[in-house]
């Protein structure tokens, strides 16, 4: 066989981008690290002197590729010449590629130059159609090839441009190696529409990279897993340039806890964030999620990119059609490869397939959207790096030990047989492929547990293996178990908890918030900051630190617990004794829409409300009903607006049944919530902007409350209406979202005025309460405002933070008893002891807490848990 020279139908068929890179004229093209800014005109001149130096034959060419401009010319100028063209790394070890494939021309790094090399004709014969061959997203053993053909690389770059929506006023960094499919595809994008391309080889952790990108005034960014972890030690969230307007992730599965941490920087930021998933099998991509679906969705891969459509089968190739149905993941599009190349005699074949079966196992939700939550074959997607576990397996047995190696994406598990240096196989294996030493995870092993065939049980090792791992990390729970994941079993004992759940995810509330709070603190010596959305893994995988804690040991607790807590005794204070501490109840109002935003704002902005009033009926007014009843039965009497919980538009002062005003007040705040996230523009500023969506509300809360004082006769109702505690809710919110400083310096400055309000009023539209009730009321609003905005921490002592903790906890309980302990002991007994009191109504909660939590565990289903 011979080579033969490229015919019009050829050079059509493989035509990519490469072909119209002077059509953009004078457009810069490429500006690289030293100051050279090269148009696509003359880009497109240098790329045909390189493809004529290859000769008017069809080729093979190696071009080993690095970020700069000459490896970027011989991409391009081969493609532009219909040569199919090989992408390595450069300055890496491509012998036993070359011995496989025996490339025509090889353009590569030697002896400090770039230098193309060539050699006369092999013979390979070349199908027409191909036009690009890459290694498999960095498999060990880089002799299997990926081939696409030009078609394929020419939709995928479409179909990237149109989801991210690429113009040629981008301007996107190499943050990626372009031998690599995810940053080939940046490349790709780009230039197929004008954009411009900044050349560096920096990391991202480089202060060098930054600057080249500020002088460049970059806009885009791109990056596997690593390169946002790497961004998260570098203070990268505190020192973002301006520029900046697009952000894009994919090479492996970001962290839900990770991709919530930058969905919402970058929402508060106006960046768009874009969450991807693709295979190189696949030129690049196949799904992404848009940026106003990444905080909601988080874990998601999203849907099929334009031209593309997904579909799952089942164990016996049938097409799975009910959502939430496990199965494996299959692709179509025209970005699908043409198939592998193992030898010469494979860069003949045309294409072999039609749809890609990625080996991944997904699952579809109602809604369309896709979520990986398994893989098939036994690879390992680590730092972006697709690993070949039997190859680590080969590698071990090369090494002189005998092993099973199973992996969950997170670590590489190593189970070692006869023994060994378990620390030292890691440094190895870590130096072998060029991984974190994190990366692997080595344990000895006596045995390993089978199936009943005789086959190893490989989930068994992983599951093993992960809890030794966390067991390693800190404590385990008596059963075995990690105490975090047992503490997180606890807290919601009607769902499988998983390593990559979270507690916002899961659906956590303020209830049980203070007392995984503790249990976690517990474990680990302290708190980490964000630990609500941190999954259940990554906590249990953190280092503990500190000494045993003692009763006088200080320990950090959330000032809104410390709120809670006081707001709760000065309620039960206030109904018990003579003392004026009113507003307890008005806290506890604003720790509800602090909480709403905290943990429910994903289902807002999902238009979900309903699902929260719900869960709040399940778990708040059930217990609320069951002492209604009971007053009523034992008075003897119908209540027809308590039972439809509107009697607060009425009253019913000097009952024992009164301070419930609270409840109905609250239900009717989160019905008026979930009617709003109906509406779209709603569920697109929560999700966007829940910083301005609070504004919005309180605004036109506050405004709601001055003309309805105004406009209705109800000042006897004493502001226990949803027009006068609506604004409450929003303040908790807007508290929530100020998470900068000129936000914590606009709501300080807003709660200053409140506080005047509350002490002066403004007669016909914002009525105070009489001294010294609006000084207690003034006095509350200040607390929240520096706990929640300024304090967000306090210290101590490890006693006195147990006994906050629970009260904060089983506040609701206590707000929903202690009416029974004051009607028995203060009121039919006479007995005015405030200490007596007060202890037996925080006592009586307490237990009803308990009672609560173990019952629940009986129960059935999951129900949502209301933000409280």
């Amino acid at each position: 066989m011979t080579s033969r020279p490229v015919n019009d139908a050829e050079a059509s068929a493989a035509a990519t981008f490469a072909h119209r890179l002077e059509t953009f004229g004078d457009a810069i093209a490429v500006v690289t690290e030293d100051g050279e800014s090269v148009s696509y005109a003359e880009l497109a001149r240098r790329a045909d002197d390189f493809s004529a130096s290859l000769g008017t034959d069809r080729r093979l060419v190696l071009v080993e590729a690095a970020n700069q401009l000459p490896p970027l010319v011989a991409y391009l100028g081969a493609l532009r010449g219909g040569h199919a063209v090989i992408l390595a790394a450069a300055r890496g070890n491509t012998d036993a590629l070359r011995e496989t494939f025996n490339p025509d021309a090889r353009f590569a790094w030697d002896g400090g130059e770039w230098l193309l090399q060539t050699q006369a004709p092999t013979g390979h014969l070349l199908h027409p159609d191909l036009a690009v061959l890459l290694s498999t997203s960095g498999t060990t053993g880089a002799t299997k090839l990926v081939r696409l053909a030009g078609s394929a690389v020419e939709a995928n770059a479409a179909s990237i441009v149109e989801y991210l929506g690429i113009t040629s006023a981008d301007r996107a960094i190499t943050s990626l190696p372009f031998h690599y499919s995810y940053g080939l595809s940046v490349v790709n994008s780009h230039l197929s529409v004008g954009a411009t391309l900044l050349l560096t080889e920096r990391s991202v952790v480089d202060v060098d990279f930054w600057r080249f990108f500020e002088a460049r005034q970059g806009t885009s960014l791109a990056g596997v897993p690593y390169t946002y972890e790497l961004l998260e030690r570098s203070g990268f969230l505190d020192s973002a340039p301006p520029s900046l307007r697009t952000m894009t992730q994919a090479g492996g599965r970001l962290p839900p806890e990770t991709v919530t941490r930058f969905g919402r920087w970058a929402e508060e930021r106006g960046i768009r964030f874009f969450v991807m998933y693709g295979q190189t099998e696949a030129t690049a991509r196949m799904a992404y999620l848009r940026p106003d679906e990444v905080l909601s969705r988080a874990g998601d891969i999203g849907r099929a990119i334009p031209g593309g459509e997904f579909r799952l089968i089942d164990a016996d190739g049938e097409t799975v059609e009910t959502p939430d149905t496990v199965g494996e993941l299959v692709y179509r599009g025209p970005n699908v490869m043409m198939g592998y190349a193992t030898r010469p005699e494979d860069l003949a074949r045309g294409a072999e397939l039609t749809e890609l079966h990625t080996g991944d196992l997904a699952r579809r939700d109602k809604d369309g959207v896709y979520r990986i939550v398994g893989r098939k074959s036994r690879f390992a997607k680590i730092y972006g790096l697709r690993v070949s576990l039997d190859d680590v397996e080969a590698q071990l047995g090369r090494l002189g030990h005998r092993g099973v190696v199973v992996s969950d994406d997170v670590a590489i598990y190593v189970a070692l047989l006869n023994g060994g240096d378990a620390d030292r196989v890691g440094e190895q294996l870590s130096a072998t492929y060029k991984l974190p030493p994190n990366a692997f995870r080595v344990e000895i092993w006596n045995e390993l547990p089978t199936l009943p065939s005789g086959k190893i049980d490989y989930q068994s090792i992983l599951r093993e293996s992960r809890a030794r791992a966390s067991a390693a990390a800190s404590g385990a729970a008596p059963d075995g178990r990690h105490a975090i994941e047992a503490a997180f079993a606890q807290a919601f004992p009607r769902v499988t908890v998983g390593s990559d759940d979270t507690f916002v995810g899961l659906g956590g509330d303020s209830l049980n918030y203070v007392n995984l709070s503790l249990a976690i603190e517990g474990a680990l010596g302290f708190l980490p900051d964000e630990w609500e959305t941190l999954s259940i893994g990554r906590l249990c995988a953190m280092k503990p630190r500190g000494t045993p804690l003692r009763w006088w040991s200080l320990r950090t607790i959330e000032t809104e617990v410390v709120i809670r807590m006081l707001a709760i005794l000065a309620v039960v204070v206030n109904h018990a004794s003579a003392f004026v501490v009113g507003g307890g109840a008005e806290v506890l109002m604003i720790l509800a829409g602090y909480n709403l935003g905290r943990y429910q704002k994903a289902r807002l902005a999902q238009g979900k409300g309903f699902s929260v009033a719900l869960a709040f009926a399940q778990r708040i007014l059930l217990p609320y009903y069951a002492i209604l009843v009971a007053y009523l039965i034992a008075k003897r009497s119908f209540d027809l607006p308590s039972l439809l919980l509107v009697s607060n538009f009425s009253g019913r002062f000097g009952s024992l049944i009164e301070p419930f005003w609270f409840i109905e007040a609250i239900f009717q705040a989160f019905v008026v919530v979930a009617l709003l996230s109906l509406f779209k523009p709603v569920q697109r500023t929560i999700a966007y902007d829940p910083w301005r969506f609070g504004l919005i509300c309180l605004v036109a809360a506050f405004c709601l409350k001055c003309l309805a004082t105004n406009l209705l006769d109800h000042a006897h109702l004493e502001n226990r209406t949803p027009d006068a505690t609506l604004y409450l809710i929003a303040l908790g919110w807007c508290f929530n979202e100020a998470n900068t400083q000129s936000r914590r310096l606009i709501l300080t400055a807003a709660m200053a005025g409140l506080v005047v309000l509350q002490v002066v009023g403004i007669p016909g539209f914002f009525d105070a309460y009489p001294p010294p009730t609006s000084y207690s009321h003034a006095a509350w609003l200040a607390l929240c405002a520096a706990g929640l905005l300024w304090v967000r921490r306090l210290l101590l002592p490890n006693l006195v933070h147990r006994i906050v903790g629970d009260i904060a906890a089983a506040s609701f309980y206590i707000y929903l008893t202690h009416v029974v302990v004051l009607w028995l002991i203060y009121w039919r007994l006479g007995f005015q002891d405030l200490f007596t009191n007060l202890a037996a109504s925080v006592a009586l909660g307490l237990v009803a807490w308990w009672v609560a939590s173990r019952a629940e565990e009986l129960r059935g289903p999951k129900a949502l848990r209301p933000a409280l």
